[in-house]
């Protein structure tokens, strides 16, 4: 049997608008994790592994027993967050922050955070 692309012939689309020069050009949107918001997440029991969550802010958020490993964590904001039995390998940490963070049995988590 022959499978055959339907056509859209008699279709009714309105043509693409035309380009303009004086329509400034769309916005750049930072990659994965850049910038990104993730206050009062619930991320408990997950594995970030590779990610680029730089200067993200992580307020509030709950990483209970997740698993960083090799991430990109510069300038992240990790205020109040739950990292219980978090796990952190080889991750990039300059300028990240832990403030008022719960660090209980986290492996890997630098003293200095505390």
């Amino acid at each position: 049997p022959t499978l055959r692309a339907p056509t859209l012939r008699g279709a009714r689309h309105p043509p693409p608008p035309a380009p303009t020069a004086s329509a400034p050009p769309p916005p750049v949107p930072p990659t994965a994790g850049q910038a990104a918001r993730g206050g009062r997440a619930h991320f408990s029991g997950a594995e970030f592994n590779g990610a680029s969550l730089e200067m993200a802010r992580l307020n509030h958020a709950w990483f209970v027993g997740t698993r960083f490993i090799a991430n990109d964590l510069q300038e992240a904001k990790f205020v109040a967050t739950n990292l219980k039995d978090a796990v952190f390998e080889g991750n990039f940490t300059l300028y990240t922050t832990f403030n008022e963070s719960a660090l209980d049995g986290c492996k890997g988590c630098s003293p200095d955070w505390r």
